[in-house]
């Protein structure tokens, strides 16, 4: 199995998912809301170059109050061979406004006659000159699968620490079990053991990872569901501590959502540790011209994070053409609290209506699943003040002031 691209920018993996083939992602830029609809100061943007199919640069930038500009926060460099193997990876990472440079990571890939990944030197160096350094050596199967890996780690004092994995395979080259080894009094011992299960159509449905501390056992579970189209609908994690019986200290969920032709268009997140629940992060997409995603949405109350995606071919104007008019009409306004409101985004199939204060609190929430531009509201319950109303279709949010007299 050749390692064609390492790539862990969670965004971008998704933005593939869901998109599938599409023109090449050139610039993304992320605006912050908070929940009254107000533009929060901060914003980030990340930026792609490619050869070929080949990514070789992506750029992450945060913007800062001061010095009220975006500064680069890590930046990535890609090289291939003339195979399109992977044989380095560059990585910066910048102190905040400073934008200095604080980390350099780069990984070296080697490969053998056949392209079968055999080893990988990983470094750090840092502003102050230390460095570590992992030294990965591979054997590998006929069919490039990594059948033990040795790792050696070399820390800035001197210190070396060697582990190990040992992974097998099924018939069909899908990892089943992999173990991993630390010494321990001169002999290998066990620290980590995985199990994977698949279903019918090769899918991975199960994770089981046992994890050996000195005088414990913790176990982690990871599972996946797919609906009859082979899309993955559930995603969760959980982790016991040992006790009798073991008692679950965290777990998180992933549930997707997808539009009749099978597009991410909804994604909520929650996350619970020991007794707390984190409150669910909720992720919506919306797409251009039916396939390239444009917009997608991290609602993350009290802020909204808003991210616009551009490519390398550009949109199309005749779909822009056929954008509704976003505008939203309030009458009367000012009002007592009994109005009327007016958007074509009313007659989405499903649209959500939701009121604040100016300080983000929300006092209103109403699905409207009519089809009609019109609605009337009675908010003559809230208090005398100014009020913004938003709509909600998809990943798309209009609002709109309202005072209340």
């Amino acid at each position: 199995m050749k390692l064609k691209l390492i790539l862990s920018l969670i965004c971008y993996s998704t933005l593939q998912m869901a998109i599938g083939q599409s023109p090449k992602l050139t610039n993304t830029l992320t605006e912050i809301y908070r929940a009254d609809e107000t533009k929060w100061e901060g914003s980030r943007r990340e930026f792609f170059e490619y050869d070929g199919d080949l990514l070789t640069n992506y750029t992450y930038q945060i913007k800062y109050a001061l010095p009220n500009k975006f500064v680069n926060s890590r930046a990535f460099e890609y090289k291939y061979d003339d195979n399109d193997n992977l044989i380095l990876k560059l990585e910066y990472s910048y102190t905040s406004a400073e934008a200095q440079v604080q980390n350099f990571y780069w990984d070296e890939y080697f490969y053998d006659s056949n392209g079968c990944l055999i080893g990988l030197k990983d470094s750090v160096s840092s502003i102050h000159g230390v460095y570590t350094q992992r030294f990965f050596e591979y054997i590998t199967d006929e069919n490039c699968n990594i059948v033990e890996e040795l790792v050696t780690t070399l820390e800035p004092n001197g210190q070396q620490n060697i582990y190990k994995k040992v992974n097998v395979y099924n018939d069909q080259n899908l990892l089943v079990l992999d173990t991993s080894f630390r010494i321990y009094n001169d002999k290998w011992i066990v620290s980590e053991i995985y199990d994977y299960e698949y279903d019918t159509a090769e899918r991975l449905i199960e994770k089981r990872r046992e994890y050996y501390g000195t005088s414990f056992i913790n176990i982690e579970y990871e599972q996946w569901e797919y609906d009859e189209n082979g899309a993955l609908i559930l995603y969760i994690r959980w982790r016991e501590k040992p006790s009798n019986p073991f008692q679950i200290i965290y777990k998180d969920s992933i549930i997707v959502e997808y539009d009749d032709q099978n597009r991410v268009i909804n994604k909520k997140e929650i996350n619970t540790r020991f007794q707390d629940t984190s409150p669910a992060k909720y992720y919506t997409y919306d797409y251009y011209c039916q396939d390239i995603l444009k917009q997608s949405s991290e609602d993350d109350l009290p802020r909204i994070y808003r991210t616009f995606y551009e490519y390398e071919t550009g949109f199309d104007d005749q779909c822009a053409e056929n954008i509704e008019d976003e505008s939203i009409i309030i009458q009367p306004n000012p009002s007592d609290g009994k109005i009327i409101l007016m958007s074509d985004w009313l007659g989405a199939e499903s649209a959500l209506i939701r009121v604040f204060d100016t300080s983000g609190k929300e006092h209103f929430q109403k699905s409207v699943h009519e089809l009609k531009n019109t609605i009337s509201l009675d908010l003559s319950f809230l208090k005398r003040g100014l009020y913004v109303i938003s709509i909600q279709t998809g990943s798309r949010v209009r609002s709109e002031k309202v005072s209340i007299f």
